[in-house]
């Protein structure tokens, strides 16, 4: 009886193709879960800005402003915070980063293909010496490249809320 030794080119070419399939899995789930990782990291500078500008507005009796960042380094009116963002303390009161201000923070862009982006109308997250912010709730909604999304919402009182968007992408997040 004859013996043979090592492997046919058959299983050799199924054991590829198993392989293959488990790699390509492996390397989504991994893509998925950074994309997650760097949302949430984003999502946690997005809350100590909030955090650091609140806690600013009440101890200097002064009004601090959040706003998105243009290419010029100063606030701007649109939705799209993806630039990035500044923080100052609004001594002059007109809601515009000037020479009498002080600035908290700059929160440069957030990379990797993340877009951030405010409800309309809310240019601007303003926070008052009482320790709440002016108009209606804040939402600030998160897309990744790669089709996830999470939301952060601050209430009118500075509660942070932070959630995962499941099913459908917001309008925001979806390419065109």
């Amino acid at each position: 009886m004859k013996h043979h030794q090592g492997f046919s080119s058959l299983e050799l070419l199924c054991s590829l193709a198993v392989l293959a399939l488990l790699v390509a899995l492996a390397v989504t789930q991994t893509g998925e879960a950074l994309e997650r990782a760097r949302i949430g990291r984003v999502l946690s500078t997005l809350t100590e800005s909030i955090l650091v500008s609140n806690r600013a507005a009440v101890g200097s009796g002064a009004t601090s402003v959040l706003c998105p960042v243009g290419a010029d380094g100063l606030c701007n009116d649109a939705s799209d915070w993806s630039g990035g963002w500044i923080a100052f303390a609004d001594h002059d009161h007109d809601r515009a980063l000037s020479d009498g201000d002080a600035v908290i923070g700059r929160y440069p862009a957030p990379g990797g293909g993340l877009r951030i982006y405010s409800n309309q109308g809310r240019p601007r997250l303003v926070l008052h010496p009482q320790g709440d912010s002016a108009g209606s709730n804040l939402t600030f909604t998160l897309c990744g490249p790669h089709g996830s999304a999470s939301r952060a919402v601050i209430s009118n009182g500075t509660a942070l809320r932070g959630e995962r968007v499941v099913g459908a992408l917001p309008p925001q997040c979806q390419r065109s």
